[in-house]
C-alpha cells in the first residue's frame, strides 16, 4: 500500500516586487531580509500555533515594536530631509546606475511591513542624495547619514532573527537546541529572488 502523501497547507501570500535604487537599501535587503522574513513567519505563524497565546502575543509584540520604532524614526528623518529639500528649491530626483528589483512572496503582515520599511529608507536616501548632488550636504554628511541608517535597520532585522532563534531554542530540549535547527515554514524568497540578490 502506497503511503499517503501529506496534504499541502494552503497559505495566504502576497506576491510583490521591490525596487531599490540606493546601495545602502540594497545592502540591507541582501544581507538580512531573507532571514528576517523567515523569522517573522515563525513568530507570527509557527509560534502562534505552538506556544500559548500569552507568550505568542508577547513575542509578536516585541518584534512589531522593533519595527514600529524604526519606522517612526524613519518618518521623523523623512520630514526633516524633505523640509531641507523644499527649502533648497530642489526639484529633481537622482537617477541610479544599478537599481535592484527583486520579487518576494510575503506571508505575514510584519513581512509586508519589513519590505515597506526598506523601501521607505530607499526613498529617504534618494532625497539625501539629491541634497548631496546639489551641494547642500557634504560627502561626509551624506556618508554618515546613510551609514547610521544602515546600522540601525540591520540591527532591527538581526534582533528580530535573534528573537525567533531564542524562542525556538526555548521550545526544544536543551540537548538539541542549536542555532541552525530548521523550522518548518514555507519559502518567503523565490528562486528568482535568490538569484537577484546573489547577482548584486
Amino acid at each position: 500500500m502506497t503511503p499517503s502523501q501529506p496534504i499541502p497547507h494552503s497559505r495566504a501570500e502576497l506576491a510583490c516586487r521591490i525596487q531599490l535604487k540606493t546601495a545602502t537599501a540594497q545592502k540591507i535587503l541582501r544581507r538580512e531580509s531573507e532571514r528576517a522574513l523567515r523569522a517573522l513567519y515563525a513568530i507570527e505563524v509557527v509560534f502562534r500555533a505552538t506556544l500559548d497565546a500569552a507568550r505568542a502575543d508577547a513575542i509578536e509584540g516585541a518584534s512589531r515594536s522593533l519595527m514600529e520604532n524604526a519606522v517612526s524614526e524613519l518618518e521623523a528623518d523623512r520630514v526633516r530631509i524633505e523640509a531641507l529639500v523644499l527649502a533648497s528649491g530642489i526639484e529633481f530626483a537622482p537617477e541610479y546606475s544599478h537599481p535592484l528589483e527583486v520579487p518576494f512572496r510575503i506571508q505575514t503582515p510584519s513581512g509586508f511591513a519589513l519590505i515597506r520599511m526598506i523601501e521607505s529608507l530607499d526613498a529617504l536616501l534618494i532625497q539625501a542624495d539629491a541634497l548631496w548632488l546639489s551641494g547642500i550636504l557634504s560627502a561626509r554628511e551624506r556618508s554618515d547619514h546613510a551609514y547610521r541608517w544602515q546600522r540601525r535597520l540591520l540591527r532591527v532585522l538581526r534582533r528580530i532573527v535573534a528573537l525567533e532563534v531564542t524562542t525556538r531554542r526555548g521550545m526544544e530540549p536543551p540537548e538539541t537546541a542549536t542555532l541552525d535547527a530548521p523550522l518548518t515554514m514555507p519559502e518567503t524568497v523565490t528562486p528568482d529572488t535568490a538569484a537577484a540578490l546573489q547577482a548584486v
